[in-house]
C-alpha cells in the first residue's frame, strides 16, 4: 500500500511539473470487465464461477512527456461482478444460539464453531479508481499502457448462501450472508494493456487489473487467505481536448 501510495505520488508529481512544457490532452473511455476476485495460489478443489459483465467509465487527463513516452492521471468508476461456488471446509463459524431463561427472557450466545458445506453467491463490488497510466507509443497508431491504481469501495452487494453443517449438529442448514462489513475499502493493485487508435480522436484498449490487496477485510475470519481482483477491461475512448 506505502509502495503504490508513493508511486502514485510521484507521478503526480511529474504530471505537474511537466505540464507546462509540454502538451496536455483530455478525454472519457467506457466499457465492459470481465473476471473475478479469485483466490490466487488458495483455489479450493471443486470451486467454480462465471465472471458477470460490469461496467468502466471516467475521464482522464494525459501529458506528452516526448514523443513516445506520456503520463496519463484516470478518475474511473468501475463495478465488477461474478458468481461462484466454493465447497467449505471446517471454516471457522459464529453460531448464534437463542437461549430462554427460567423467566422466558430470550438472550443470544454466541458459539465459535465451524461449517462444512457448499457456498455459492455472487461478487458485486464498485470502485472509484485513480490509476496513473504510463504511455509508450509502439507505432502511430499503438500504444501500450501500464501503472498502479488506487480504489476505493463506494458500494457492495456480494454476498453468499452456505448450505451445510454447523459443529457437529446432523440437520442440514441454510445460512445466507451479505458482506457490507466484511469487504476491504481500500484496493491497490496494477493495471497494464494496449491502446489501439481508431481514428485521431478515437482508441479502444484493453487492460488487465490485477489487485495486490484482498477483497476482504483482514478481520473477516472465514475467509483466510487474500481473495484479489483479477479483471480484464474492454474500453472505446475519445479525446475531447
Amino acid at each position: 500500500m506505502r509502495t503504490a501510495t508513493t508511486i502514485f505520488v510521484i507521478a503526480v508529481l511529474l504530471l505537474t511539473v511537466r505540464a507546462g512544457a509540454q502538451s496536455l490532452t483530455a478525454g472519457m473511455r467506457v466499457g465492459a470487465a470481465l473476471g473475478s476476485p479469485i483466490p490466487i495460489g488458495h483455489i479450493p478443489e471443486g470451486s467454480s464461477g462465471l465472471p458477470v459483465p460490469g461496467f468502466v467509465g471516467g475521464a482522464w487527463l494525459r501529458n506528452s512527456l516526448s514523443e513516445r513516452w506520456g503520463l496519463a492521471l484516470e478518475l474511473v468508476y468501475t463495478k465488477y461482478s461474478s458468481t461462484f461456488s466454493a465447497p467449505l471446509v471446517d471454516q471457522p463459524y459464529i453460531d448464534r444460539v437463542v437461549v430462554t431463561g427460567a423467566d422466558g427472557s430470550q438472550s443470544i450466545l454466541e458459539v465459535e464453531t465451524i461449517f462444512n458445506g457448499l457456498s455459492t453467491g455472487q461478487f458485486s463490488n464498485s470502485y472509484l479508481q485513480i490509476p496513473c497510466m504510463v504511455h509508450w507509443t509502439a507505432a502511430s497508431d499503438l500504444s501500450v499502457v501500464g501503472g498502479p491504481y488506487v480504489g476505493y469501495l463506494v458500494s457492495t452487494g456480494t454476498y453468499a448462501t452456505g448450505v451445510g453443517t454447523v459443529g457437529i449438529r446432523p440437520e442440514v442448514v441454510q445460512k445466507d450472508m451479505t458482506f457490507t462489513e466484511k469487504m476491504q475499502k481500500w484496493d491497490v493493485g496494477l493495471q497494464a494493456g494496449v491502446q489501439w487508435s481508431l481514428w485521431r480522436d478515437v482508441f479502444v484498449d484493453g487492460r488487465c487489473t490485477y489487485g495486490l490487496t484482498s477483497v476482504f477485510d483482514p478481520s473477516f475470519r472465514t475467509i483466510q487467505y487474500p481473495v484479489q481482483n483479477l479483471f480484464m477491461s474492454f474500453c472505446v475512448g475519445v479525446v475531447l481536448l
